[in-house]
Protein backbone atom coordinates (compact mmCIF):
# COMPACT_ATOMS: atom_id res chain seq x y z
CA UNK A 1 0.00 0.00 0.00
CA UNK A 2 1.26 3.47 -0.86
CA UNK A 3 -1.32 6.19 -0.25
CA UNK A 4 0.98 9.19 -0.17
CA UNK A 5 -0.88 12.42 0.50
CA UNK A 6 -0.72 14.97 -2.32
CA UNK A 7 0.32 18.14 -0.46
CA UNK A 8 0.04 20.21 -3.63
CA UNK A 9 -3.71 19.98 -3.07
CA UNK A 10 -3.59 21.11 0.57
CA UNK A 11 -1.92 24.55 0.56
CA UNK A 12 -5.10 26.42 1.52
CA UNK A 13 -6.03 23.78 4.08
CA UNK A 14 -2.65 24.01 5.79
CA UNK A 15 -2.69 27.80 5.93
CA UNK A 16 -5.88 27.56 8.01
CA UNK A 17 -4.83 24.46 9.97
CA UNK A 18 -1.48 25.84 11.15
CA UNK A 19 -3.00 29.19 12.10
CA UNK A 20 -4.23 27.95 15.51
CA UNK A 21 -1.27 28.69 17.81
CA UNK A 22 -3.18 27.45 20.86
CA UNK A 23 -3.19 23.92 19.47
CA UNK A 24 -1.18 21.12 21.03
CA UNK A 25 1.10 21.15 17.97
CA UNK A 26 2.19 24.69 18.82
CA UNK A 27 2.17 24.47 22.62
CA UNK A 28 4.05 21.17 22.88
CA UNK A 29 5.86 21.27 19.54
CA UNK A 30 6.63 24.49 17.70
CA UNK A 31 6.93 26.64 20.83
CA UNK A 32 9.37 24.21 22.42
CA UNK A 33 11.42 24.09 19.25
CA UNK A 34 11.50 27.88 19.00
CA UNK A 35 12.81 28.11 22.54
CA UNK A 36 15.53 25.52 21.92
CA UNK A 37 16.70 27.27 18.76
CA UNK A 38 17.03 30.48 20.72
CA UNK A 39 19.83 28.97 22.86
CA UNK A 40 22.20 28.73 19.90
CA UNK A 41 21.12 31.32 17.32
CA UNK A 42 21.96 35.00 17.00
CA UNK A 43 20.87 37.78 14.60
CA UNK A 44 22.24 37.14 11.13
CA UNK A 45 22.24 33.34 11.53
CA UNK A 46 20.39 31.25 8.97
CA UNK A 47 17.89 28.45 9.62
CA UNK A 48 16.86 25.94 6.97
CA UNK A 49 13.17 25.06 7.31
CA UNK A 50 12.90 21.90 5.22
CA UNK A 51 9.31 21.14 4.28
CA UNK A 52 8.21 24.64 5.24
CA UNK A 53 4.71 24.27 3.83
CA UNK A 54 2.99 27.64 3.68
CA UNK A 55 5.67 29.24 5.85
CA UNK A 56 3.84 29.49 9.18
CA UNK A 57 6.80 28.37 11.26
CA UNK A 58 9.36 30.30 9.20
CA UNK A 59 7.38 33.49 9.84
CA UNK A 60 7.14 32.68 13.54
CA UNK A 61 10.92 32.27 13.80
CA UNK A 62 11.57 35.60 12.10
CA UNK A 63 9.03 37.37 14.32
CA UNK A 64 10.48 35.79 17.48
CA UNK A 65 14.13 36.42 16.64
CA UNK A 66 14.52 39.66 14.62
CA UNK A 67 17.48 39.51 12.29
CA UNK A 68 17.26 35.76 11.85
CA UNK A 69 17.33 34.54 8.25
CA UNK A 70 15.07 31.59 7.35
CA UNK A 71 15.23 29.66 4.08
CA UNK A 72 11.93 27.85 3.53
CA UNK A 73 12.14 24.82 1.27
CA UNK A 74 9.23 22.69 0.09
CA UNK A 75 8.63 20.17 -2.69
CA UNK A 76 5.02 21.28 -3.32
CA UNK A 77 4.78 24.26 -5.67
CA UNK A 78 1.41 25.31 -4.24
CA UNK A 79 2.90 25.45 -0.73
CA UNK A 80 5.81 27.61 -1.90
CA UNK A 81 3.43 29.89 -3.80
CA UNK A 82 1.22 30.33 -0.72
CA UNK A 83 4.25 31.00 1.50
CA UNK A 84 5.46 33.69 -0.89
CA UNK A 85 2.00 35.26 -0.99
CA UNK A 86 1.79 35.42 2.81
CA UNK A 87 5.39 36.60 3.23
CA UNK A 88 6.54 38.43 0.06
CA UNK A 89 9.89 39.37 1.57
CA UNK A 90 10.63 35.82 2.69
CA UNK A 91 12.96 33.30 1.06
CA UNK A 92 10.86 30.33 -0.09
CA UNK A 93 12.18 27.96 -2.74
CA UNK A 94 11.02 24.83 -4.54
CA UNK A 95 12.87 21.61 -3.77
CA UNK A 96 13.28 18.85 -6.34
CA UNK A 97 14.51 15.43 -5.32
CA UNK A 98 13.82 11.75 -5.63
CA UNK A 99 15.06 8.24 -6.26
CA UNK A 100 16.94 8.25 -9.55
CA UNK A 101 17.05 4.49 -10.15
CA UNK A 102 14.13 2.30 -9.08
CA UNK A 103 16.49 -0.68 -8.97
CA UNK A 104 18.76 1.21 -6.56
CA UNK A 105 16.67 2.79 -3.83
CA UNK A 106 19.71 4.55 -2.39
CA UNK A 107 20.20 6.54 -5.61
CA UNK A 108 18.55 9.65 -4.15
CA UNK A 109 19.40 13.02 -5.67
CA UNK A 110 18.12 16.51 -4.85
CA UNK A 111 18.90 20.19 -5.41
CA UNK A 112 19.31 21.42 -1.81
CA UNK A 113 22.94 22.52 -2.22
CA UNK A 114 21.94 24.57 -5.26
CA UNK A 115 19.11 26.24 -3.32
CA UNK A 116 21.31 27.08 -0.34
CA UNK A 117 23.91 28.47 -2.76
CA UNK A 118 26.86 28.55 -0.39
CA UNK A 119 25.09 30.22 2.52
CA UNK A 120 26.09 29.08 6.02
CA UNK A 121 23.26 27.13 7.66
CA UNK A 122 23.36 27.43 11.46
CA UNK A 123 20.39 25.17 12.21
CA UNK A 124 17.90 23.05 10.30
CA UNK A 125 14.38 21.89 11.11
CA UNK A 126 12.02 19.39 9.52
CA UNK A 127 8.57 19.64 11.11
CA UNK A 128 6.08 16.88 10.31
CA UNK A 129 7.93 16.25 7.05
CA UNK A 130 9.70 12.90 7.07
CA UNK A 131 6.65 11.11 8.45
CA UNK A 132 4.81 12.12 5.24
CA UNK A 133 7.37 10.38 3.01
CA UNK A 134 6.37 6.77 2.47
CA UNK A 135 9.79 5.71 1.18
CA UNK A 136 12.46 5.58 3.95
CA UNK A 137 15.22 6.01 1.36
CA UNK A 138 13.83 9.44 0.49
CA UNK A 139 14.26 10.44 4.13
CA UNK A 140 17.83 9.15 4.22
CA UNK A 141 18.66 10.94 0.97
CA UNK A 142 17.36 14.25 2.28
CA UNK A 143 19.22 13.81 5.59
CA UNK A 144 22.41 13.33 3.61
CA UNK A 145 21.71 16.55 1.68
CA UNK A 146 21.05 18.47 4.89
CA UNK A 147 24.30 17.13 6.31
CA UNK A 148 26.16 18.65 3.36
CA UNK A 149 24.80 22.17 3.89
CA UNK A 150 24.53 22.34 7.69
CA UNK A 151 27.49 23.89 9.51
CA UNK A 152 29.47 21.31 11.49
CA UNK A 153 28.25 20.98 15.08
CA UNK A 154 24.98 22.81 14.42
CA UNK A 155 21.65 21.19 15.34
CA UNK A 156 19.07 19.53 13.13
CA UNK A 157 15.65 19.16 14.77
CA UNK A 158 13.02 16.70 13.56
CA UNK A 159 9.43 17.03 14.78
CA UNK A 160 6.70 14.49 14.17
CA UNK A 161 3.76 12.74 15.78
CA UNK A 162 4.68 10.53 18.73
CA UNK A 163 2.58 7.59 17.59
CA UNK A 164 3.08 5.28 20.61
CA UNK A 165 1.41 8.00 22.68
CA UNK A 166 -1.03 9.47 20.13
CA UNK A 167 -2.33 6.19 18.66
CA UNK A 168 -6.14 6.29 18.68
CA UNK A 169 -6.37 9.60 20.54
CA UNK A 170 -8.20 12.81 19.69
CA UNK A 171 -6.41 16.10 20.40
CA UNK A 172 -9.07 18.45 19.06
CA UNK A 173 -7.11 19.82 16.13
CA UNK A 174 -6.09 16.35 14.99
CA UNK A 175 -7.08 12.75 15.64
CA UNK A 176 -4.84 9.75 15.09
CA UNK A 177 -6.67 6.64 13.94
CA UNK A 178 -6.25 3.57 16.13
CA UNK A 179 -3.97 0.68 15.24
CA UNK A 180 -3.84 -2.45 17.45
CA UNK A 181 -0.12 -2.73 16.73
CA UNK A 182 2.45 -0.28 15.38
CA UNK A 183 5.19 -1.69 13.18
CA UNK A 184 8.16 0.18 11.74
CA UNK A 185 7.43 1.62 8.27
CA UNK A 186 3.70 1.06 8.70
CA UNK A 187 1.36 3.53 6.99
CA UNK A 188 -0.82 5.37 9.52
CA UNK A 189 -3.56 7.95 9.07
CA UNK A 190 -4.39 11.18 10.86
CA UNK A 191 -7.47 13.40 10.56
CA UNK A 192 -6.67 17.13 10.64
CA UNK A 193 -9.44 19.55 11.63
CA UNK A 194 -9.49 23.06 10.18
CA UNK A 195 -10.93 26.08 12.03
CA UNK A 196 -14.19 25.80 10.06
CA UNK A 197 -14.69 22.22 11.32
CA UNK A 198 -13.94 20.49 8.04
CA UNK A 199 -11.48 17.60 8.05
CA UNK A 200 -8.51 16.48 5.98
CA UNK A 201 -7.22 12.89 6.04
CA UNK A 202 -3.45 12.50 5.65
CA UNK A 203 -1.33 9.36 5.39
CA UNK A 204 1.97 9.18 7.28
CA UNK A 205 4.70 6.64 7.85
CA UNK A 206 5.44 5.33 11.33
CA UNK A 207 9.25 5.26 11.50
CA UNK A 208 9.69 3.83 14.99
CA UNK A 209 12.01 4.94 17.79
CA UNK A 210 15.27 3.68 16.30
CA UNK A 211 15.09 4.87 12.69
CA UNK A 212 17.13 8.08 12.92
CA UNK A 213 19.62 6.94 15.51
CA UNK A 214 20.47 3.60 13.90
CA UNK A 215 20.05 4.13 10.18
CA UNK A 216 21.78 7.44 9.45
CA UNK A 217 25.16 5.72 9.61
CA UNK A 218 24.13 3.60 6.64
CA UNK A 219 24.40 6.63 4.34
CA UNK A 220 27.89 7.58 5.46
CA UNK A 221 26.84 10.22 7.98
CA UNK A 222 28.51 10.35 11.38
CA UNK A 223 26.10 11.75 13.93
CA UNK A 224 25.30 12.03 17.61
CA UNK A 225 21.65 11.25 18.23
CA UNK A 226 20.23 13.16 21.19
CA UNK A 227 16.78 12.04 22.24
CA UNK A 228 16.63 14.64 25.02
CA UNK A 229 17.56 18.23 24.02
CA UNK A 230 19.77 20.37 26.22
CA UNK A 231 19.02 22.25 29.42
CA UNK A 232 16.79 19.54 30.83
CA UNK A 233 13.75 20.75 28.92
CA UNK A 234 12.57 17.17 28.42
CA UNK A 235 13.02 14.52 31.08
CA UNK A 236 11.63 11.31 29.60
CA UNK A 237 11.78 9.32 26.40
CA UNK A 238 8.30 10.43 25.33
CA UNK A 239 8.45 13.87 26.96
CA UNK A 240 5.69 13.56 29.56
CA UNK A 241 3.53 11.48 27.22
CA UNK A 242 3.37 14.29 24.66
CA UNK A 243 1.85 13.37 21.28
CA UNK A 244 4.58 15.50 19.67
CA UNK A 245 8.07 13.97 19.37
CA UNK A 246 11.05 16.29 18.96
CA UNK A 247 14.42 14.81 18.07
CA UNK A 248 17.78 16.50 17.81
CA UNK A 249 20.67 15.33 15.62
CA UNK A 250 24.11 16.95 15.71
CA UNK A 251 26.57 15.88 13.05
CA UNK A 252 30.24 15.88 13.96
CA UNK A 253 33.12 15.32 11.58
Amino acid sequence: MNNKTDYNQLAGDFTDYKANKNSIEWVQGYNRLTGLLGFSLKPGDTVLDFGCGTGNYARTLKETYPGLVVIGVDSAQSMVDEARRLDPSGDYVLYNGGIQDEDNLKSYSGNLEELVNGRVINAAVANFVFCTMLNPYEILGICKEIHKVLKTGCPFYIMETNWPVANGKDYGQFRCLHYPELKQFQEVETILRKPDGSEVLVTDLYLGDTFYGHVLGDIGVSCTYENEPENGVFRSRHYWDSPIMLRKIVWKE
